[in-house]
């Protein structure tokens, strides 16, 4: 059970830290004022400005996501916090923590190569998997791509890795100094 429980501890931890970079790397990000007003529309904290009908129901669509990012990160957080607290009563968080900033570790720089060989790929398979075929698609003249353009993604991507790595980084220090000072 002791193993099943520091795997699973691990196996969520990943995908927690990745969701809790983004929206560090999200509310660390400065926007100016009309991103800004997009940004708390997705977040579900306002109303959307001027925008077609197709950037209103892709907006739509990114702010239905965000709201299942929310509660995914949630409910994540409260399991991770539960396990946490059982691994720590049988001295085995660090083990967990270990795996879990380790897998972490490598799955960002996965990431980071993808990044570097494939951005647009990269982007658009992330795309593919959250939104309708086409749906995410617009003119480099449509006002969504000139208050975002690809330089704004690539920029919030570096946030995202970097800000999990050094996450995923520190869950392997606390890990290391866990084991090596459990009693």
């Amino acid at each position: 059970m002791r193993n099943q429980s520091i795997a699973s501890f691990a196996a969520l931890l990943i995908p927690f830290m990745l969701l809790l970079s983004y929206t560090l790397a999200i509310y660390s990000y400065n926007f100016n004022d009309e991103q800004a007003t997009v940004i708390n529309y997705v977040q579900g904290k306002g109303e959307l400005g001027d925008f077609t009908a197709r950037e209103s129901e892709h907006l739509s669509d990114v702010r239905r996501v965000m709201q299942k990012v929310d509660v995914l990160l949630g409910l994540l957080a409260v399991t991770i916090a539960v396990l946490g607290v059982y691994l720590s009563k049988k001295k085995e968080l660090g083990k967990g923590l270990l795996w879990g900033g380790g897998i972490g570790v490598l799955l960002l720089f996965f990431f980071v190569v993808l990044s570097i060989l494939d951005f647009n790929g990269l982007f658009n398979a992330f795309h593919h998997l959250f939104f309708a075929p086409g749906s995410w698609i617009f003119s480099s003249e449509d006002k969504l791509i000139q208050l975002f353009p690809l330089e704004f993604f690539v920029n919030i991507t570096k946030r995202i890795l970097i800000i999990g790595g050094l996450m995923n980084l520190g869950a392997i220090i606390a890990g290391l100094v866990v084991t090596r000072y459990k009693s």
